[in-house]
């Protein structure tokens, strides 16, 4: 477990398609000390009928969990770090048991902070249709949908590449030399 703060960082996030996005969002787990709980003292021995005494100290605050003499769970608070635990008219031995001490700062809180990275999908792009047969000396047509705003990188009969963006999801591709 962590014993000190933990810092998350996010650096980047990069899609299956080499996408990268730089990122900067950060998140911090504050991890407090453990609440402590001590019985400093007891006002032993008494007599018969009298009142059993424990003065336990600790965090400031936090609710002690205890028993006596193995009974069910009873709880108070650490009121400026000290409580005084009393079982009156003790007619046998008293045995005061801590059980668990809890305090707000340490306890497990739900934590509600989140951080959404959103990852877009990767952009397409399909030929639709062409504009043949045609007769020599025409212009060769091809209509492209896709990703709108994608730009989309081609070739014609093997030669260089070249690009288009697909403005509104579609392009029209021409090639004026059949």
């Amino acid at each position: 477990g962590a014993t000190s703060n933990v810092l998350l960082t996010l650096v980047s996030v990069e899609s299956t398609d080499n996408c990268l996005t730089p990122l900067s969002e950060t998140s911090t787990v504050t991890v407090n000390p453990n609440p402590t709980a001590t019985i400093d003292s007891n006002n032993g021995p008494i007599c018969i009928n009298q009142s059993a005494e424990f003065t336990v100290s600790g965090t400031a605050g936090a609710t002690l969990t205890y028993t006596i003499d193995g009974g069910s769970n009873q709880t108070t608070t650490l009121t400026g770090g000290t409580a005084i635990i009393t079982e009156s008219g003790a007619t046998s031995n008293v045995l005061l048991t801590l059980v668990s001490v809890e305090s707000t700062a340490s306890s497990v809180t739900p934590f509600s902070s989140t951080s959404t990275v959103t990852v877009n999908p990767n952009p397409t792009a399909t030929i639709d249709s062409n504009k043949g047969p045609i007769c020599i000396n025409q212009s060769a047509e091809f209509t492209v949908s896709g990703t709108a705003g994608a730009t989309l990188t081609y070739t014609i009969n093997g030669g260089s590449t070249q690009t288009t963006n697909l403005t509104g999801g579609t392009a029209l591709l021409t090639e004026s030399r059949v």
